[in-house]
């Protein structure tokens, strides 16, 4: 039966017992840690110094204990990790950090797969595992602190008893089995048993506590005739000890095989610990020709170790008056290995091998790994969900062991932007244990990812096509699309000074502060105004309306752009511009640029098509060389008309391209009057011609904004 362990340390008596392992520097931590606790006079909960004794057991380290102490008030906010940082050690208080995430496990968080927040519980989850997988050490406070609660549940009400009874059965049980901490597991689990099974805890119980003398008479017995039979062999070095099985694995096995208690045999059980291998299977040997073996109860688990490490020889036998029971035969290693775990060979110093550390890091995430599987076989109904856990993730290593968390997809070029924005933009190739490998390669948990990275910025804009497979997290995307467009700042910038300049003259605005107007539409500087005029993100005629509003002068014409006449100038019935000093004369639109209302234009003399109207950008007008053909003009806005214009769009080729602009064009309620495309040799870009029929300029700004939203679409630009 498990006795609920009341600890009333004497605390000196205690640090005597701690110098007996740590060397002074380590126990200095730890007196430093209790001492500053003292300082506080706050009531100290004997929580800590008990969750410290239970990792003492186990092998823990002096940063583990200090943690253990704090971790108190720590959750009850008595003290916080910026303080622990600055009067105890910065490891102690990430240490401490790490254990905080593990808070994420807890009964809920695997179940109720339906519920809405249960993506975000799988997501604090994956941050708990990284802190585990980082550090071991926070797994074993963690499993203190659950046991010492579990001692202490008699205090605590039924519904949270039974919460806890069910998460140290469902969760941390599993995951003390799964690293091999067998002292804690047995605990761990037979007090779950007794809080969820009491009637069958308490049967068990009685029926070992009952039979206990009788017990122990009888395995002194064996243990005194093994000790003749080893000794006559001549194996000096060896140590007997007898026990009985904790009750919950009696209970276990009562269930699985459908049978009473008395036929199980390993409830009485023989350990034996000898120095080697070869002289576990000697003792194997000499015990089979004492007492009649059960071929069924024996299992070679140094042959074939268990999952988590763990190695014995466990055989049955029918010993004197006819009773059966187990025997456990190991080294003094494994059982060491088998009652710590992973806490008895775990590397927390530096100075281990990188080698090892790296080897024991990847072994330490497999058993992770494995622990959730068995979360997930536990539950039939919540099983699905729950391997979401991981099924949609990878976990990494950098050169140095550091664990990235990516998404299932991930590639090395991922990876790069995840460490660090700039060893993303200088990534010029990857290798993936230490073997070159295509920056498409998709990423596996375990692997270790090095990066070749150049001396300067380079990214290629062929990372940002979707099929070309370069990149799959969307931050990555991101971050190289921004980059693209801080290159292109500088061009912007001029470009939108030089647009904003031309109308600013044409409206008479040239000397007006501008500032009141464009610091709402919340631009940090004005050069970020200019750059989004000059990528054409600002309805610049709207812009203008809004001065002209505040200003009360909506009726003021725009300036002309040649030398005025004093003719007074007349409307154009058919093509809605007005040209000044002349009228009912012949007008077409230039093909070579196709302006369209809103756009600044200027008319030019033809001798067979009248008077051509360019806007005013058009590169063909620097092949006019004859300056007095040239004629002021301007529109006169009418909704009913619509005119042509050509956009050239450079993306990445990929499938459904095409439709997806055709369908936001149809969105947009514009009419498309011609579309092609072209692959340009040698390259995955695509150039796609489309003509549409536009009414304003602000209505081609918002469509041009608006494709510029397509992915994988690089620029766009005014066909001329």
């Amino acid at each position: 039966m498990v006795k609920i362990k009341e600890t009333s340390l004497n605390i000196e008596t205690w640090f005597e017992t701690l110098s007996k392992k740590y060397q002074d520097p380590s126990l200095k931590l730890i007196r430093n840690t209790y001492a500053f606790l003292t300082s506080l006079e706050l009531n100290h909960p004997m929580e800590g110094i008990e969750m410290a004794e239970i990792l003492f057991n186990i092998n823990a380290d002096e940063e583990c204990l200090a943690a253990a102490l704090l971790y108190p008030f720590l959750k009850t906010r008595d003290v916080s990790i910026e303080i622990i940082q600055e009067k105890i050690s910065v490891s102690v208080a990430k240490l401490l950090q790490g254990t905080e995430q593990m808070n994420a496990v807890h009964y809920g968080s695997f179940r109720s797969p339906h519920q809405p927040q249960h993506a975000r519980q799988l997501d604090n989850i994956r941050k708990m595992v990284l802190a585990m997988a980082e550090d071991v050490r926070v797994v074993l406070i963690k499993l203190a602190e659950q046991l010492v609660l579990l001692r202490h549940a008699s205090k605590s009400t039924p519904e949270d008893v039974a919460l806890l009874a069910k998460e140290t059965k469902d969760i941390y049980a599993p995951l003390a089995n799964r690293l091999g901490i067998y002292a804690l597991k047995w605990e761990l689990e037979d007090l779950s048993l007794r809080y969820r099974e009491p009637e069958q805890y308490q049967t068990l119980a009685k029926k070992l506590e009952s039979s206990r003398l009788e017990r122990e008479k009888y395995l002194s017995q064996i243990q005194n005739v093994l000790c003749d039979e080893l000794s006559k062999a001549g194996l000096h070095s060896f140590e007997i000890s007898a026990r009985a099985k904790h009750i919950e694995g009696i209970y276990r096995k009562m269930l699985r095989k459908s049978v009473d208690y008395s036929q199980i045999y390993d409830a009485l059980a023989i350990r034996i610990l000898v120095t080697d291998v070869e002289t576990c299977y000697t003792v194997l040997g000499l015990i089979h020709g004492l007492w009649t073996p059960i071929p069924e109860e024996f299992d070679d688990y140094i042959t074939h170790p268990k999952p988590n490490g763990y190695q014995s020889l466990h055989t049955a036998v029918t010993g004197p008056q006819g009773k059966n029971f187990e025997i456990q035969i190991r080294t003094y290693a494994m059982h060491e290995s088998s009652e710590k775990g992973i806490a008895a060979h775990w590397k927390y110093k530096e100075g281990a091998l990188a080698k090892q550390a790296y080897e024991e890091k990847i072994n330490w995430l497999r058993q992770l790994l494995d622990w959730q599987n068995d979360l997930t076989q536990e539950e039939s109904g919540a099983s699905t969900k729950t391997k979401e856990l991981f099924s949609d993730r990878v976990y990494v290593f950098t050169p140095n062991y550091e664990i990235i968390d990516l998404p299932k997809g991930a590639t090395p070029l991922d990876f790069a932007y995840q460490v660090h924005t700039e060893i993303g933009h200088r990534c010029r190739g990857a290798k993936i244990n230490g073997h070159i490998v295509p920056l498409t390669h998709v990423l596996n948990t375990g692997e270790t990812v090095e990066i070749i990275t150049a001396k300067s910025p380079r990214p290629s804009r062929d990372w940002l096509n979707a099929h070309a497979g370069y990149l799959f997290t969307p931050r990555a995307k991101a971050k190289v699309a921004h980059w693209f467009k801080e290159q292109d700042y500088d061009h912007y910038v001029h470009e939108g000074q030089r647009i904003l300049n031309e109308e600013l003259v044409r409206w008479h605005l040239e000397k007006t502060d501008l500032t009141p107007y464009w610091r709402p539409l919340q631009y940090h500087t004005f050069s970020d105004f200019l750059a989004a005029i000059g990528r054409s993100e600002v309805k610049l005629l709207s812009f203008i309306h809004s001065i002209l509003h505040s200003l009360g002068r909506m009726t003021t014409a725009p300036k002309p752009l040649v030398t005025p006449t004093h003719e007074k100038p007349q409307r154009s019935s058919k093509n809605d511009v007005i040209i000044e000093g002349l009228e009912d004369l012949l007008m077409t639109f230039s093909k070579c640029c196709k302006p369209v209302p809103g756009d600044q234009i200027i008319g030019y003399v033809t001798k067979e098509r009248g008077v051509t109207i360019h806007a005013v950008g058009c590169p063909n007008l620097k092949n006019f060389t004859n300056r007095d053909k040239l004629l002021n003009a301007y529109w006169v806005e009418n909704p009913l008309h619509a005119y042509p214009v050509d956009l050239i769009l450079m993306a990445h080729n990929r499938d459904g391209l095409v439709h997806e602009i055709t369908t936001l064009v149809s969105h947009k309620k514009l009419r498309l009057l011609h579309l092609s495309t072209y692959l340009l040799k040698g390259t995955q870009l695509a150039q796609i011609k489309i003509t549409l029929e536009i009414k304003h300029l602000d209505q081609l700004q918002q469509i041009i904004a608006q494709l510029h939203h397509v992915h994988a679409i690089i620029e766009i630009k005014r066909g001329s």
